[in-house]
């Protein structure tokens, strides 16, 4: 939820919020999602270090250290210089999904062989099943609350609550044995 949150909502609070023109904020974004998707190796090897579950965990407190840092962007991004901008919108591509690259061997190694293809695509198609939903729960939030803050705010709290408490109901599985299994 997250991650789906940062990136449909982050190209148009940069242009018409913060005010950074199209041509930038693409740049920014781009150069972003660069970085971001160099990190993912990095994320991988530190999982089988520490632990999937570890890495997941720091996923779901990280979109909960987005929601005021994606607020402070919001209401304040425009002050900041073509620098602030840009290491705000890292800082934001970064925590609003640490868990992407580690969550397809967490789900896979969740399940016994007989019902792993079942599983994991029953985990993965609901985690994102429900996030994309997000355009009608952003016209609901935006009947109680600015319409800036429903496009982020509440979902990327929830993604975050919702992470952790996953993570805290599911296994550890980063020594998980398929040999064991099969």
């Amino acid at each position: 939820m997250g991650f789906l949150t940062i990136v449909s909502s982050l190209p148009t609070i940069s242009m018409k919020v913060v005010g950074i023109s199209p041509v930038t904020s693409t740049l920014y974004l781009g150069i972003a999602a660069l970085i971001w998707g160099a990190c993912f190796y990095h994320w991988g090897l530190l999982s089988q270090k520490i632990g999937r579950k570890t890495i997941l965990l720091i996923s779901g407190i990280l979109y909960l250290i987005g929601v005021p840092l994606y607020y402070l962007y919001i209401n304040f991004g425009r002050f900041w210089g073509p620098i602030g901008i840009f290491l705000s919108i890292l800082a934001l591509f970064i925590i609003s999904d640490t868990a992407f690259p580690i969550l397809p061997a967490y789900l896979t190694e969740r399940f016994v062989t007989s019902v792993r293809g079942s599983g994991y695509g029953i985990g993965y198609t609901w985690g994102l099943l429900i996030p994309s939903f997000n355009s009608f729960y952003i016209l609901w939030l935006s009947r109680i609350m600015p319409p800036v803050y429903a496009m982020t705010l509440p979902l990327l709290f929830l993604g975050g609550i919702l992470a952790i408490i996953g993570v805290l109901l599911g296994p550890e599985t980063k020594d998980v044995d398929f040999t064991k299994t099969i």
